[in-house]
């Protein structure tokens, strides 16, 4: 059985969540992709609740090259202000996830959690669990 790519990884998770997602980044040239604003690859909204989130998947062993992309990114702060959860999900092919979520600080700055409050949101725990 082939190996699935982060992004359909995330999208399994995301559904067995009860989330309604979508694939957001696009391909501008053969071999390249645009992520939406810059930092998303996937949109989910919640099964409850209000704001969606903007996730970016990756590999365990990249999680901190495209966190690090994210706190640079310009738009980042707005969509946090818009009751909106930034993630940044490194996955395997198990379905493990090492989560961490952007987040603004008392100040109004940028800083990365080592969690993920969207999944504590949507499922009432800090790590999730089930099989993909």
């Amino acid at each position: 059985m082939p190996r699935l790519s982060t992004t359909p990884i995330a999208l399994r998770i995301l559904a067995k969540m009860g989330c309604v997602a979508d694939i957001t980044e696009r391909r501008v040239m053969k071999r390249l992709t645009k992520d939406w604003l810059g930092f998303g690859d996937i949109i989910a909204v919640p099964p409850k609740g209000v704001g969606v989130l903007v996730l970016q998947v990756t590999s365990m062993t990249n999680v901190s090259s495209r966190v690090n992309k994210i706190l640079a990114n310009e738009h980042v702060s707005q969509v946090l202000r818009a009751e909106n959860w930034v993630e940044v999900w490194g996955l395997n092919s198990e379905g493990s996830i090492k989560p961490r979520s952007i987040v603004l600080d008392s100040d109004g700055n940028l800083e990365c959690k080592a969690r993920s409050d969207f999944i504590y949101y949507v499922y009432g725990k800090d790590s999730f669990d089930e099989k993909i």
